[in-house]
């Protein structure tokens, strides 16, 4: 693999991750294609290998493949990183693994966990898609496919787990606490193609429930995955190893952690909690100016009525004094006129 250089960069209040420098830009791809990669899909609701040391302790019934592991639309989060149709996760074999790098720190504890390929299906109606697909879990040497030097990715898309070859489908199983579909939902897409040529025209994924934000997010990544187009359920593909775009990491690495899958309610429900929190407070806010102004003008009332009153008993008094004042002068007048009278 020629030379990478990685370079980060502050702009504005953003941080950018400049992945892979090539021909084709910051996000530009250098590497030719590969080949002789075999794909095939799974989603057993067992959790991935990347995940089992992220438990503390580790409790198998919490042990589940997160919903936000399943297919995504890159536009849904910013657009794409090299022109992308579709972000994914999967199971790498060993060999495989050996050629994708060094594990990443945001994506599960193992070798080539959180690391991306840019893969394209030749043979798919949409062969110029092309879609990264980052490490999520260890595909064994036992599993068909995956056997010693064998270059495989099982690819995680909800509804296309095959059954007859599934080796640890736990969906709807006692053992864990929730894995939000049962074993028929997960493998509703299984055979699509007695149905169409085409994953896209052989299943609408109809058959996934979406009553809860987790299932509506998985069936919605089943549905992404479907418009691609496989018409083989185990086509060769073609691969580069690329840096894993910024955004699908962020969801990726907050999908699990300690306690297990994080709820998409919990997360929803924060959000609500921080907007009736601001909205407390600047109605807080608004009755304390409410008050303040309430008060001043209370005050500004009663100086004024005062004032009035002062002025209304001022010329009361006023007025008052002047009649007394008249009253006298009539009275001296009376009397200076008696007192000529009796001079008579």
């Amino acid at each position: 693999m020629a030379a990478v250089s990685r370079l980060w960069f502050l702009s504005g209040a953003s941080l950018f991750c400049m992945g892979p420098v090539g021909p084709r830009g910051a996000f530009g791809v250098a590497e030719t294609w590969k080949t002789g990669l075999q794909g095939t899909t799974f989603w057993d609701c067992n959790g991935g290998s990347c995940d089992a040391k992220v438990e503390r302790p580790f409790d198998e019934s919490r042990y589940v493949f997160a919903p936000q592991y399943s297919p995504a639309d890159p536009e849904q989060f910013g657009g794409s990183a090299y022109g992308e149709k579709l972000w994914m996760t999967g199971a790498a074999s060993d060999a495989l693994t050996a050629i994708m790098g060094k594990a990443t720190n945001c994506c599960g504890i193992g070798a080539g966990c959180g690391a991306c390929l840019l893969v394209r299906n030749p043979s798919a109606v949409h062969s110029n898609w092309t879609a990264v697909v980052m490490k999520k879990n260890r595909c064994p040497p036992e599993s068909k496919g995956c056997e010693a030097g064998m270059m495989h990715f099982d690819l995680a898309v909800p509804g296309y787990d095959n059954l007859a070859e599934s080796t640890a489908n736990v969906c709807g199983d006692f053992s864990r606490k929730e894995t939000y579909l049962t074993k028929q939902e997960s493998s509703s897409c299984s055979m699509w193609s007695e149905k169409a040529n085409d994953t896209a025209a052989g299943c609408h994924c109809e058959g996934l429930p979406n009553s809860t934000l987790e299932q509506a997010m998985i069936k919605r990544g089943c549905e992404v995955f479907s418009a691609w187009g496989w018409t083989s359920g185990d086509p060769l593909l073609e691969f580069k190893p690329v840096a894993c775009p910024k955004a699908w990491s962020d969801r990726v690495g907050t999908a699990f952690g300690s306690s297990g899958v994080k709820s998409l309610d919990h997360l929803d429900y924060t959000w609500w909690i921080i907007a009736g929190v601001a909205v407390a407070l600047i109605c807080v806010a608004i009755c304390v100016i409410n008050c303040f102004v309430g008060r001043r003008e209370a005050k500004k009332r009663y100086h004024d009525l005062e004032k009035r009153r002062r002025a209304k008993a001022k010329k009361t008094a006023s007025r008052d004094s002047s009649a007394a004042s008249s009253d006298g002068s009539e009275a001296g007048s009376e009397s200076e006129s008696g007192s000529g009278d009796d001079r008579d």
